[in-house]
């Protein structure tokens, strides 16, 4: 990272990087943490409507 006309290094890629790694790990967790509880309420809204189902056909 450079600051001003002159590209003044401010940062530099040993500094950047492994904090970037670090960031994409996190986010990679935060998907895997949200894909199951996801699928969870896929399959409990489908066996609620299921259920709605079996009664409007019982009546």
């Amino acid at each position: 990272m450079t600051h001003g006309w002159e590209k003044e290094k401010v940062i530099g890629t040993d500094a950047v990087i492994p904090r970037s790694r670090q960031q994409l790990e996190i986010v990679k967790s935060i998907k895997k943490r949200f894909e199951s509880p996801l699928f969870d309420i896929k399959q409990l809204v489908q066996a609620d409507i299921s259920d709605l189902e079996l009664e409007v056909a019982k009546e």
